[in-house]
C-alpha cells in the first residue's frame, strides 16, 4: 500500500496510519500486486481521541507504520488527550522502591503512584491532596541532557529538572513529561509525615539520588514551612510571620530571590539548616531575638514559627551560635525519626548508671529506641549506642527494645557536666509504620 500526502510518500504492505492538523488531500493506493478482489479500507478518528502520533505509538492496537504528519499540532492534541484521560493504563514497576536502592523511602511512607515505561513520554499523577511527590528515572544516575518536565492540565510547565519534587495541599492532577528514553517512576508520601518539601528533600538525599528541582504553589508555602516544623517534633506551630519570641522558624520559598536577607540585627543570633546562602528553597532556622523576615517585591515567602519544646529547653538560655546549630541537628534527627514512626520522650523509663551510661526500659508497644544526651557545654549533643558510636548527621543507631525489656546504652563522648545540666532524650517507636 502507498500513501502520498504533499511531497511525502510512505510505502508499506499492510497498514499505515498518519495524522493531519488541517484538511489535506491524501492519495492511498493498493500495492501493484493486489488482486482484483483486494482493496484499501480507510478509517478516521479525531486526533485527540488517539493522542496524535505519540499517543498512537503507546497503544497496543496500531498500524504497522505511523507515517509523518501532524507534528505542528502534536503538543495541543497530546495535552488534550492526557487531560481527557484517554490514554491506556500503565503498570507501575515498583522494584526500585520495594527492593532496590529506594527501599529506604518506604520507611518514610513513600509508595508508587505513577510511572512510564521506555517508549512512553509521560506519566500522569492523579490528584493526591496533602502529599509530596518525587519523579525520577530509577535506572539513570546523574544528570541528563533531557530533563523531566512537570506540567499542569493545560500543558504549562511548572518545573524542569533531572528529578522533580513537589508538595500539594489541595491536590491537582499533573503530568511528568520525558523523552520516553528511560523508565520514569513517581512516588508519594503524606506531606505531614515527611515534613513537607524540606523533609522530602532530605529523604531523597538518603537514597543518593540526584538533587531534585522543587515546586509548590504560592498558596501552600506557609503550610509547607509549618509542616517542616511539626515533623521536627515541635509543638504549637503557627503558620505565618514569626512572633518576636519564636525560637524556631520554618521557611519555604518559590525562588532564591524571594527573601531579602541581611545580617542578623545587633544583639541577636540566627542559624539555619540548610544555610540561607546555600540556594536551597526550604530551611529551618533557630533564632535568638526577632529577625527581619521580609519578602522581595512581588514575591511570596512561606513562614511558620514554634517556641522551644520541652525536650530542647536545656539549651534555651544559651546564646551561642554553636548551640543553635546543635539544636538544628537535633531537629533534623527528629524530622527523620518521626517520619519513621518515632516519638520524642523524656524522663520516663530512663535510669542513669553513671555519666554517659543509662538503661532504658521498654514501654508497652515499644519496638526500638534512639537516644541522645543534651548538655549545656560543647559538643552539646552526645549520641547513645549499644554498639558502635554514631554522630549527628550520620545514620542513627536504632536499638531494638521489647515492651518491659531493657537496654544499656553508652554515650560518645561521655558527658562532662553534672546531671542537673543534662537531659536524656529518647525517641521511641511503638509500631512499625
Amino acid at each position: 500500500m502507498v500513501v502520498s500526502h504533499g511531497a511525502t510518500v510512505t510505502r508499506h504492505s499492510h497498514s499505515i496510519g498518519w495524522c493531519a492538523c488541517d484538511p489535506e488531500r491524501v492519495a492511498v493506493t493498493a500495492p501493484a500486486g493486489a488482486s482484483p478482489t483486494q482493496g484499501v479500507r480507510l478509517y478516521a478518528v479525531d486526533a485527540r481521541v488517539m493522542g496524535g502520533p505519540q499517543g498512537w505509538a503507546s497503544r497496543s492496537a496500531r498500524p504497522e507504520t505511523v507515517a509523518k504528519g501532524g507534528d505542528e499540532c502534536q503538543e495541543s492534541v497530546l495535552v488534550s488527550w492526557i487531560a481527557d484521560r484517554r490514554f491506556p493504563p500503565e503498570p507501575i514497576d515498583a522494584t526500585w522502591l520495594e527492593r532496590g536502592p529506594g527501599s529506604r523511602l518506604s520507611d518514610a511512607g513513600f509508595r508508587p503512584v505513577a510511572g512510564s515505561r521506555v517508549g512512553r513520554a509521560f506519566a500522569v499523577v492523579e490528584a493526591i491532596p496533602e502529599s509530596c511527590m518525587l519523579a525520577f528515572r530509577p535506572e539513570q544516575g546523574g544528570s541528563s541532557s533531557e530533563p523531566l518536565l512537570l506540567e499542569d492540565a493545560a500543558g504549562a510547565i511548572l518545573a524542569r529538572g533531572d528529578s522533580l519534587l513537589w508538595c500539594d495541599q489541595h491536590g491537582q492532577a499533573l503530568t511528568v513529561r520525558s523523552t520516553g528514553g528511560a523508565v520514569v517512576l513517581v512516588v508519594a508520601a503524606p506531606a505531614s509525615r515527611v515534613g513537607g518539601l524540606l523533609g522530602a528533600r532530605e529523604w531523597t538525599a538518603r537514597t543518593n539520588a540526584h538533587a531534585p528541582t522543587t515546586w509548590i504553589s504560592a498558596h501552600d508555602l506557609a503550610l509547607d514551612a509549618a509542616r517542616s516544623l511539626t515533623a521536627s517534633a515541635l509543638p504549637d506551630v503557627v503558620a505565618g510571620p514569626p512572633p518576636p519570641k519564636a525560637r524556631f522558624v520554618g521557611l519555604s520559598l518559590r525562588t532564591t530571590g524571594s527573601l531579602l536577607h541581611d545580617a542578623p540585627p545587633s544583639g541577636t543570633l540566627l542559624a539555619c539548616s540548610p544555610p540561607l546562602e546555600s540556594g536551597d528553597l526550604e530551611s529551618v532556622c533557630a533564632q535568638v531575638g526577632p529577625q527581619p523576615w521580609v519578602a522581595a517585591a512581588g514575591e511570596t515567602v512561606g513562614l511558620a514559627a514554634a517556641p522551644t519544646p520541652f525536650w530542647l529547653a536545656a539549651l534555651d538560655d544559651y546564646l551561642d551560635r554553636d548551640a543553635l546549630q546543635a539544636e538544628l541537628k537535633l531537629l533534623t534527627l527528629a524530622r527523620r525519626l518521626t517520619s519513621e514512626g518515632f516519638e520524642v520522650t523524656m524522663f520516663s523509663g530512663v535510669t542513669e548508671l553513671a555519666p554517659g551510661r543509662i538503661t532504658v526500659l521498654g514501654r508497652a508497644g515499644d519496638a526500638a529506641v534512639v537516644a541522645v544526651e543534651i548538655e549545656t557545654v560543647p559538643p552539646w549533643v552526645l549520641p547513645y549506642s549499644d554498639a558502635a558510636a554514631w554522630t549527628l548527621g550520620a545514620e542513627p543507631r536504632e536499638v531494638p527494645l521489647a515492651p518491659n525489656g531493657h537496654v544499656t546504652l553508652t554515650a560518645t563522648p561521655r558527658p562532662a557536666t553534672e546531671p542537673r545540666r543534662r537531659r536524656t532524650i529518647v525517641f521511641r517507636r511503638s509500631h512499625v509504620p
